[in-house]
């Protein structure tokens, strides 16, 4: 005689329930390491962000570091004004160090220029040879795109010698100020325009904070090291 199997087999209902609970744990597990997915990409995005923008602040430090005193044509044409131009966002300044050209074409000096769009937190970088006998606005050179999307701050302010205080005193004194320009003559109201080599920035000082708000560099000091000074007259020749 046929016997009958003593085990029994799973009901609907259980089968029901294990898939259901079985689904729960897949899905808590499947959660669970999207989320991981999302942090560590997450944690890549701020170090990548972070080290984009470190090294543009270095290549900004590095350069500035080697500005030098030289001369070039004013807007009008008819004299010569120290070739260096700054404000808040922007800073022209020439140097003998370039990031594009050979250091060997035309004596080795090159007219650099570093601003900031705030309209899509965009940083450039320009290089072109220096021209001493064209205004440093009339020089266009090569421009590159250094740090985009990832600065929401950025400020320059320079430290220039302060002319009326420094008379009073019968020191050397300097105050910070938020633009140079090389027009005119000198004034200490937060402006500084000046057509004097004296008036040369001694250092500047770079405020930068990232788009996330994670890293920050406040009041960065640059100094300007002037190892060489150079002028230029209005012949061209050294």
């Amino acid at each position: 005689m046929r016997q009958l199997s003593s085990q029994k087999g799973f009901t609907l209902l259980e089968l029901v329930v294990s898939i259901t609970l079985l689904s729960i744990i897949l899905v808590t597990l499947s959660g669970g390491f999207n989320l991981s997915i999302k942090l560590w990409e997450a944690g890549g995005q701020k170090i990548e962000n972070h080290y984009g923008v470190t090294e543009a602040v270095n290549l900004i430090s590095k350069q500035l570091k080697t500005a030098k005193k030289v001369m070039a044509v004013g807007k009008a044409g008819e004299e010569m004004l120290l070739a260096f131009d700054g404000d808040e966002i922007s800073v022209s300044f020439v140097t003998p160090y370039p990031r594009v050209h050979d250091a060997g074409e035309t004596g080795g000096l090159f007219l650099q220029k570093i601003f900031y769009e705030r309209d899509g937190a965009v940083l450039y970088f320009e290089e072109s040879v220096f021209n001493p006998l064209l205004a440093l606005e009339e020089q266009a050179g090569e421009r590159f795109v250094i740090s985009e999307g990832r600065v929401k701050v950025f400020s320059i302010e320079y430290l220039v010698p302060d002319i009326k205080a420094g008379e009073e005193s019968g020191l050397e004194e300097f105050v910070w100020v938020g633009e140079v320009k090389p027009e005119n003559s000198a004034g200490n109201s937060g402006v500084l325009e000046y057509g004097q080599e004296s008036l040369f920035p001694k250092a500047l000082r770079l405020t930068v904070e990232t788009a996330d708000g994670r890293f920050s560099w406040p009041g960065m000091l640059i100094p300007i090291f002037q190892g060489m000074e150079t002028e230029l007259k209005e012949s061209g020749q050294g």
